[in-house]
């Protein structure tokens, strides 16, 4: 989880980063002070690796605000924190639906801690998870906890049926696109059997999106 500091340390807004850095110091059960030292390490280091960033530094930091702007992960985020939700969104959503295979993986574990119906612990299911996946949701978790109060839990309702159905959409989409380019390459090669094949694919695909 402390390779989330790098990024928390190019947020501009000291009151956001702060918020940040509490919200981890309570996760890591460590001082908010030594998490400070540890940014403030990160940041000389950072600068005299790169001299260029003592000038761009304040440039750099704004566009680079810890922002997951993914609709994959920021749907992840929301079904962690408000897990509530989660039974509406697994009837709509598979793993498959997912671009990313580090979102569907989690996505798909996520799935199997519900079907044991037992009451969920997010840090048991953070620690189940490997490394990786475990910084990966750290971070939204911080996000989506830095954006979402207890009173939002309607709004986190709304949100996370939104992105179901953009995350779909999209899929969907790239899908079509991939079908249509297949065909047009059989249609080049004058493989008849392919593009009939294609085709049928391809309506099929449509009837699953319209059930």
């Amino acid at each position: 989880a402390l390779e989330i500091l790098p990024e928390i340390a190019k947020i501009s807004d000291p009151i956001v980063a702060g918020d940040y850095v509490a919200r981890l110091a309570d996760r890591l059960k460590t001082e908010v002070k030594y998490l400070y030292e540890a940014m403030e390490r990160i940041q000389t280091k950072s600068k005299f690796q790169n001299p260029k960033l003592q000038t761009n530094s304040k440039s750099e930091i704004q566009n680079s605000k810890l922002k997951n702007n993914s609709c994959e992960s920021h749907l992840l985020g929301l079904l962690l924190v408000f897990p509530e939700y989660f039974k509406t969104a697994k009837e709509f959503l598979s793993p498959a639906d997912f671009f990313s295979e580090k979102t569907a993986s989690i996505y798909k574990n996520l799935k199997k801690e519900y079907s044991l119906k037992r009451k969920f612990a997010l840090k048991k299911f953070i620690e189940s998870l490997s490394p990786n996946e475990q910084d990966f949701v750290n971070l939204i978790v911080l996000d989506v906890e830095n954006e979402y109060i207890e009173e939002d839990k309607e709004v986190a309702g709304e949100e996370i049926l939104s992105l179901v159905e953009r995350i779909k959409k999209g899929k969907k989409e790239a899908l079509s696109k991939n079908f249509e380019g297949q065909i047009k390459e059989a249609e080049k090669s004058g493989d008849k059997e392919k593009i009939k094949k294609l085709i049928r694919e391809f309506q099929d695909l449509i009837i699953q999106g319209k059930k």
